[in-house]
């Protein structure tokens, strides 16, 4: 992928993330994966439904058929992609701008795998121990319900996939 490549990062590791994120901090940039809370939270926007977004009708009528709709709206899944890497953008942005949020690519975050713990309820703690690593999403080769807001899978943060890439927070500088 190059400079103006339509399409999003994909086929790295966590570990290739954090490396070129650190790049980024040596050049002055505050950037950093997105724990799995900064990555649901904006995935969500303000909602609290397993997508983005949901038509009336289907919240007054919820079905699977329903769902299936909603997730090739919002997103790119095995419904719609032809089992290909799509274009960012092609499907409409969250209520806080964010593209491509459900599906496309799987999204690496900062935490390591741990199974939720039922007592956290908001922002639960970033794991930092563990053997894998979190990524977020769905992809292009996914479920339409792997591309909720809720789902995560994992895998060895050295391991890559074709479907599983990236994107990072621009955190705000909190020097005095």
């Amino acid at each position: 992928m190059g400079a103006g490549d339509p399409y999003p990062m994909y086929h790295v590791s966590q570990q290739q993330c954090l490396e070129f994120c650190q790049k980024l901090r040596d050049k002055g940039w505050n950037v950093q994966l997105p724990t799995e809370a900064q990555w649901e939270y904006a995935c969500r926007a303000g909602t609290e439904t397993p997508f983005f977004k949901l038509p009336e009708h289907i919240q007054e009528t919820w079905s699977l058929e329903g769902e299936q709709k909603v997730s090739t709206e919002v997103g790119w899944n095995q419904l719609n992609s032809n089992q290909k890497v799509q274009m960012v953008g092609q499907k409409p942005a969250n209520a806080w701008g964010f593209y491509d949020m459900h599906g496309n690519v799987w999204e690496w975050c900062l935490d390591k795998w741990k199974a939720y713990d039922a007592t956290w309820k908001i922002d639960p703690p970033a794991e930092t121990q563990g053997d894998k690593t979190v990524y977020r999403g769905g992809s292009y080769q996914s479920p339409y319900y792997d591309c909720r807001s809720a789902s995560r899978h994992c895998m060895q943060h050295d391991q890559r996939a074709p479907d599983v890439g990236f994107r990072f927070v621009l955190e705000e500088d909190k020097t005095p």
